[in-house]
């Protein structure tokens, strides 16, 4: 553990064989103190200071972990920004994406050599059946509702995974879309032990048209899930 035990050392896992590692490590928000960004060199933005205690303990933990993955891609610039619609600013020929829940942060990225492509990841705590009530309500559309009827006894891992992906499909397609659009711009067709598959239901951007699919890979890590997209 580093600095006051804030934050666990990180450890690594792949969540699909076309993925680089993903990086992820455990903090406490508790342990959080704003002189741990001097303590870490990493800047405080105007936006991030004037938030909650936890916002500004998610928000370092993330850039420390996005510190990590371009330091070891090879990257000169290791900081990664902040933008005006909040969304992170990666450098030059990188590309990247964060996630936290419940003391958990995840961080994956690449670098773009050639051809220009982007990363998003989730993290989610897994739902209790009687907690996907909500998420039934805001981001799941009747294809949704049809996938997950062949998986009656896992329903409630199904719809944690099913907002999860489309919170990784949104990462990665913004951006292209440059613009935030609802949960019904696709739906889960289908799934297995290691992806979810994704159908776009409107025309988003000319690489992600309507009835275009994408691939979303994920990991079941106990107590939460953890999602990818690549596009």
């Amino acid at each position: 553990m580093e600095k006051d035990f804030f934050v666990g050392p990180p450890g690594y896992f792949l969540i699909s064989s076309q993925a680089p590692p993903c990086i992820q490590v455990t903090y406490d928000v508790a342990k959080f103190h704003s002189a741990l960004f001097s303590e870490y060199a990493i800047p405080l933005p105007d936006t991030i200071k004037s938030s909650c205690k936890s916002r500004q303990a998610d928000f370092l933990v993330g850039r420390y972990l996005a510190r990590i993955a371009l330091d070891e891609l090879g990257c000169d610039e290791t900081y990664v920004g902040i933008g005006d619609n909040g969304c992170p600013v990666w450098p030059e020929n990188f590309t990247g994406s964060l996630s936290h829940a419940d003391g958990i942060a995840v961080c994956i990225a690449q670098k773009n050599d050639h051809t220009a492509s982007y990363i998003g990841i989730d993290c989610e705590r897994k739902l209790s059946l009687d907690e996907t009530g909500p998420v039934k309500e805001v981001a799941a559309t009747r294809t949704d509702h049809l996938t997950c009827s062949a998986y009656p006894e896992t329903s409630a891992l199904f719809y944690s995974l099913m907002f999860s992906v489309k919170e990784s499909f949104f990462k990665a397609a913004y951006p292209y879309v440059k613009r935030y659009f609802d949960f019904d711009a696709v739906s889960v067709f289908d799934i297995d032990p290691h992806n979810a598959y994704l159908q776009v239901n409107y025309d988003l951007h000319p690489r992600l048209m309507k009835g275009k699919t994408v691939t979303c890979s994920y990991r079941d890590m106990g107590d939460h899930v953890i999602t990818h997209c690549l596009i």
